[in-house]
């Protein structure tokens, strides 16, 4: 006698099963396994190669860059910021192009705008200055000018019918320009047939020496310089 269940149509019951067996993985779950072993074995494969040349090519360390300047900030503090020095040379130890004493030097012993045979007259006397001394001549120069060159000079100031004095100091250059100058009117009391360069490397010598009579110029000049003291405020 067929049930109600087959007499509606339905198909017949299955029974129930207890402690059913194992479910086989899907074919999704097996192909993430294989792509995760196949990605640890490539990464490990490349951790080794890696190693590998590593200890066979070491890293050169490089240099750390030194830090550029930001654009925000201005160039003139860049520009007085002390520049560093490399090794054992300082950027105050590297000598000027031309030297200024000496550059102004060639200036005043110039005739007719003959710079070239002013220089070599300057050759000349540097060279008679090394071999008298055994020195350098440069350094000779320097010395000397700076003792045969005043402090002051002393303008005169015409008040009515009186003529009054007034000392006023002088700049460097122009207290150079004055030595070079002083040093200059000394050396023409040698006899002519002296050379100019042999005439003022020997004048050179004498004021090293304390003996020129550019020192008896100097000291008048201070002298009257400081009778007339009071008189520095005086504009003519």
């Amino acid at each position: 006698m067929r049930s109600q269940d087959s007499l509606n149509g339905a198909g017949p019951s299955r029974p129930a099963t207890f402690g059913a067996g194992p479910t086989l993985p899907s074919n999704s779950s097996m192909d993430e396994k294989r792509g995760s072993s196949s990605s640890t074995s490539s990464e490990s494969g490349f951790r080794a190669l890696s190693k590998l040349l590593a200890e066979r090519n070491p890293p050169v360390p490089r240099a750390s860059a030194q830090p550029i300047l930001p654009l925000t900030q201005p160039i003139g503090n860049a520009l007085n910021e002390p520049v560093q020095a490399y090794g054992p040379y300082k950027p105050v130890a590297v000598p000027p192009v031309n030297d200024p004493i000496l550059a102004l030097f060639t200036n005043l012993i110039m005739k007719h705008g003959r710079k070239g045979d002013a220089q070599r007259a300057i050759a000349d006397m540097l060279a008679a200055l090394h071999v008298a001394t055994n020195q350098n001549p440069i350094d000779l120069v320097h010395r000397a000018v700076l003792l045969a060159s005043p402090s002051f000079r002393v303008i005169s100031i015409v008040r009515g019918a009186k003529r009054m004095y007034a000392p006023r100091a002088l700049l460097e250059r122009q207290r150079i320009h004055q030595g070079i100058a002083w040093i200059k009117k000394a050396s023409l009391k040698y006899e002519k047939r002296l050379h100019l360069p042999k005439r003022l490397a020997k004048e050179i010598l004498l004021v090293l020496e304390g003996s020129s009579e550019v020192f008896g110029w100097v000291e008048e000049r201070h002298k009257v310089a400081m009778v007339n003291r009071a008189n520095m405020k005086l504009r003519g």
